[in-house]
């Protein structure tokens, strides 16, 4: 669907019945931002170019808003639609990431790895072909730019803590702010009753996100997973998604007055404590939590190597 002149929503299908939002900028460059997980160019992006009367041929960039497979998936896709060989001799066409999430967008098996975090070979082939074919990301981004699209100017925003190099776009002229994943809400609760951490990689980085997004004077606020809304929602959501980080963060500073003697130690307590969803997930954002803290003086270490809140 149009939302204004010049950016459509395309509703395109994920895994479990749920959905995710790819947006497309018409105009003189059409843009494209993200492709889903493979499969879903043919099944909600080339038919809606169809019914747009947009030749796949006449992109000019797609930009993966981070590395996660639900906004990369179709990459190789969309590229060999718009019969660009995706091995970079051909630039008529290229996939546009932040600097830090390129690698992992460009190589799968990285994404897997070292993003998913999976260990196991056959899961690690089975969320690769998520991820469809490896291509190069041809544009790197450090957050500033300003894209000419049409008669928009789309300014590239960086906005990590989601993965470290999450990005987020705002028309300028229109104040829409397309924030992918950088604003996270509340997180999901498993049948056991523990709920995920919803703001992925880096808590602090989220916070400084969250606090930045509330600074702009967006007007439409577009997710990748959630219908469109006004302003007075979208600082709804991001109100909602700091008190879930202050929550979190409560947990971590109970845990760490009691003293632990590890990341893994205290990810335990914080689980415990909050009622969290043991994991990866979860110790890694301990470990960026307990690193940010000591660097800023509010966590120390006692001589037997504990780590406790600053006095």
């Amino acid at each position: 669907m149009e939302l204004y002149p010049g950016l459509h929503r395309i509703d395109a299908p994920f895994e479990q019945g749920r959905q995710v939002n790819l947006w497309l900028f018409t105009g003189r460059r059409p843009v494209l931002v993200d492709t889903g997980v493979a499969g879903v160019p043919r099944e909600a992006i080339l038919p809606y170019f169809v019914d747009l009367g947009l030749p796949p041929q006449d992109l000019k960039l797609v930009i993966n808003l981070h590395a996660h497979a639900d906004h990369i998936g179709g990459n190789a896709e969309i590229l060999r639609a718009a019969g660009v060989t995706g091995d970079g001799s051909d630039d008529s066409l290229l996939i546009a990431a932040h600097n830090t999430d390129a690698p992992a967008i460009a190589d799968h098996r990285l994404l897997a790895t070292e993003v998913a975090g999976i260990v196991d070979e056959e899961r690690i082939a089975a969320f690769m072909r998520r991820c469809g074919d490896d291509v190069p990301v041809g544009r790197r981004f450090r957050g500033g730019e300003i894209l000419e699209i049409g008669t928009s100017e789309i300014k590239v925003l960086h906005t990590p803590g989601h993965t470290a190099g999450s990005l987020s776009l705002y028309d300028l002229g229109r104040r829409a702010l397309i924030h992918g994943e950088s604003v996270m809400g509340v997180g999901t609760t498993d049948d056991r009753g523990f709920r995920s951490t919803p703001f992925g990689l880096d808590p602090q980085r989220y916070r400084q996100t969250l606090q930045q997004l509330t600074e702009i004077e967006f007007e439409l606020f577009l997710s990748s997973h959630c219908p469109p809304m006004s302003r007075d929602d979208g600082l709804e959501s991001i109100a909602v998604s700091l008190a879930e980080l202050d929550s979190y963060e409560a947990a971590c500073r109970t845990a760490l007055a009691e003293g632990v003697s590890s990341a893994q130690e205290m990810a335990e307590a914080v689980s415990q404590e909050g009622g969290y969803q043991q994991g990866r997930r979860l110790l890694s954002q301990v470990e960026h939590t307990l690193r940010n803290w000591t660097r800023e003086g509010l966590v120390t270490q006692t001589a037997s190597g504990a780590y406790r809140l600053a006095r």
